[in-house]
């Protein structure tokens, strides 16, 4: 009966240990399984970051983009105008000088007809 007795022992001792080596490993398993959920987690949420921080520069950068083509419209707008303006004033003086070689050539003829000497002015 004591051999019964301390088979039954030994066999609930090696028993014990073998379920608490069992259920140690699963929780071991279950721990590595919860690291790697953390570090997926971690990675997945230091991604993000970087992405906003990405969002936020590329928005930045977006805006002074935006700003200096304002500037640059403002600026050919600005040229268009003053070359307008020098064309109008172009066309002026064109016209000025027109009418003045129209004038000198009447100038002329009525100094022909008139019979006076041309007075020749420097070229």
């Amino acid at each position: 009966m004591r051999f019964v007795i301390g088979a039954f022992i030994i066999v609930l001792i090696v028993s014990g240990f073998g379920a608490a080596f069992y259920f140690s490993q699963g929780a071991d398993r279950d721990r590595q399984a919860l690291n790697k959920e953390r570090y997926i987690r971690i990675s997945v949420e230091e991604g993000l970051e970087k992405a906003q921080e990405k969002v936020v520069s590329l928005k930045n950068e977006f805006q002074r983009i935006q700003t200096k083509l304002e500037i640059t419209e403002k600026l050919v707008k600005q040229k268009l105008a003053l070359n307008k303006d020098l064309q109008l004033q172009l066309d002026q003086a064109l016209a000025i000088q027109k009418n003045l070689k129209n004038e000198v050539t009447r100038l002329k003829a009525e100094a022909v007809k008139r019979k006076m000497p041309i007075p020749v002015v420097g070229k």
